[in-house]
């Protein structure tokens, strides 16, 4: 299994042109025979308020961190551990957390 670690924002606009590519991705991934559930995304919100972070997610297939974890510290810790500089990133890990790639965006 595949979990993808989405760094983005609704106010971010190279993160509203990504976000449909990889929804289409995703389903493309989860609708294989046999394959289903290899591959998972977990959102990390950037966005500003609580309300946004609602609007964006309505387009999103996947699991997100809930809001007020992705604003505060553990949002906080996670793009610090997976050196987020910037969004959108995706950071995809293996089955037991290592890292696959940084720059999970360039691969999908």
């Amino acid at each position: 299994k595949v979990v993808g670690l989405y760094f983005s924002a609704d106010w971010c606009g190279p993160c509203r042109q990504f976000t449909p590519d990889l929804v289409s991705f995703y389903e493309k991934m989860n609708s294989r025979r046999g394959k289903q559930d290899e591959f998972e995304i977990v959102w990390i919100s950037r966005c500003r308020s609580i309300d946004d972070f609602g609007q964006y997610f309505t387009h999103m297939k996947w699991l997100a961190l809930p809001p007020q974890e992705a604003m505060g510290q553990r949002g906080q810790y996670l793009g610090e551990k997976y050196k987020v500089k910037s969004i959108p990133t995706l950071v995809l890990l293996d089955e037991i957390g290592n890292v696959i790639t940084l720059d999970g965006r360039n691969k999908i």
